[in-house]
């Protein structure tokens, strides 16, 4: 293939530029339908024969993309793919909380957003290597990569919290049985605690019953700082290109810092509260691409360009702590049989937000310093709306409505609220 990239291939230059952002967009799009509909299904279904099924559906819309060959068929398969995806990280992300204890939900979503920085950092030599071939040998690379997904067949089990909150015993035994054989424990005991937890989750339909006559105020509250978050997350990766010296280094760098910043989180969460650790990072943020705008002057190549784009890295390395810190908080928020569906509707806001980030770039070929004027003020409204939370640390994983019911916020003397 003569034409090494997308822009030159499809010609998505002058009055065509846009669609470049478009796709992004509409992957964005797909995202958020992702999140919102495959995991209510997890919930209803179960959070394996979703993830499954999603993986596949990822895997096949992948390999379609290689061989299209025209801009829309491209940006259909890109809305499939941001849905297929959004759902495989969700429905993932939820069985690892799920199974792990309520010391370790931290670890869990460090090690979440570890394999995600991970990816990130690798595109950037990556995408150097690969900067005078076809952009379909990049996308087979990433298949190369993914392929493994089609192991977890064998290896993947069901969410027993999920069992137990749906009364499968059958199921939840054959796991337990699995767990204890592994461990050198004695069934009979861990079977017994089985069937204690499941007498206090016999509401297996409470969701449905309870829908139309409620919606928690949790998931209405954490929509705006989800969407924020979002929109500065992408928005600071795909404006990286404009920072002074090599748009791949930029990359890098942007990709690089959010390492130490999963430590931060892991560090910061043990001893503050998630509320504190997500409004903080979110202030510092804010405040950080305020002076980068400041400092920045277009091909600029100074002391103060230099200062510019380092304090565009404390902003970045600053909201992807809160990105990930959200990531650790919401499945907290929520009982087993709304948790998938409340990780579904927060990551829908974001992508509300992500669909607005690939436009930062137009804004700042109009004005160069306005999406970071954008994104610190977002970040420092978000800090204050994050304070309207209910404080999970500490708290066991809600299983039922009723222990959600039951929950009260020392600001607030009620968790849902009546829609009338």
């Amino acid at each position: 293939n003569q034409f090494p990239s997308l822009w030159f291939q499809w010609d998505l230059v002058c009055g065509r530029a846009g669609l470049s952002a478009l796709s992004q967009t509409i992957f964005m799009l797909g995202q958020g339908v992702g999140a919102f509909i495959c995991t209510s299904l997890a919930d209803k279904y179960g959070r394996r024969p979703i993830h499954l099924i999603t993986q596949g559906g990822l895997l096949v819309s992948c390999i379609a993309i290689v061989f299209i060959n025209n801009i829309g068929g491209f940006i259909v398969l890109r809305f499939i793919v941001g849905a297929m995806q959004q759902s495989v990280a969700l429905t993932g992300y939820a069985i690892l909380v799920e199974m792990l204890i309520t010391d370790l939900r931290p670890l869990a979503g460090c090690l979440n957003g570890l394999s995600w920085t991970i990816s990130l950092v690798a595109l950037a030599p990556l995408g150097y290597l690969l900067q005078h071939f076809s952009w379909r040998y990049f996308q087979v690379t990433i298949i190369v990569v993914m392929s493994y997904a089609v192991l977890m067949i064998c290896f993947m089990d069901e969410s027993l919290r999920w069992l137990v909150a749906n009364n499968k015993i059958q199921q939840a035994e054959d796991i337990i049985s699995k767990m204890c054989k592994a461990n050198k424990t004695e069934f009979s005991k861990s079977r017994l605690a089985l069937h204690q937890q499941m007498a206090k989750a016999k509401t297996k339909n409470e969701l449905e019953m309870v829908m139309g006559k409620w919606t928690p105020v949790n998931e209405l509250q954490l929509l705006k700082p989800k969407a924020i978050n979002s929109v500065t997350y992408y928005g600071l990766f795909l404006t990286s290109s404009n920072l002074s010296g090599n748009r791949f280094f930029n990359y890098f760098l942007n990709a690089v810092v959010e390492l130490p910043s999963l430590l931060f989180v892991f560090i910061a969460v043990k001893r503050l509260d998630r509320r504190s650790v997500c409004g903080i990072s979110m202030i510092i943020s804010g405040v950080a691409l305020i002076i980068s705008g400041v400092f920045y002057i277009p091909g600029d190549k100074s002391a103060g360009s230099t200062s510019s784009v380092v304090f565009s890295l404390i902003g970045k390395f600053a909201i992807t702590a809160s990105f990930h810190g959200l990531f650790i908080y919401t499945p907290e928020l929520f009982p087993t049989n709304m948790r998938n569906a409340g990780l579904g509707v927060g990551s829908s806001a974001a992508r509300i937000g992500g669909m607005v980030a690939p436009f930062s770039r137009l804004l700042s070929d109009v004005v160069i310093w306005g999406p970071r004027v954008v994104f610190s003020g977002g970040c420092l409204l978000a800090a204050i709306l994050i304070t309207l939370l209910p404080e999970t640390r500490g708290r066991p994983l809600l299983t039922t409505i009723e222990e959600m019911r039951a929950w009260k916020n020392i600001k607030s003397s009620t968790l849902e609220l009546s829609i009338k």
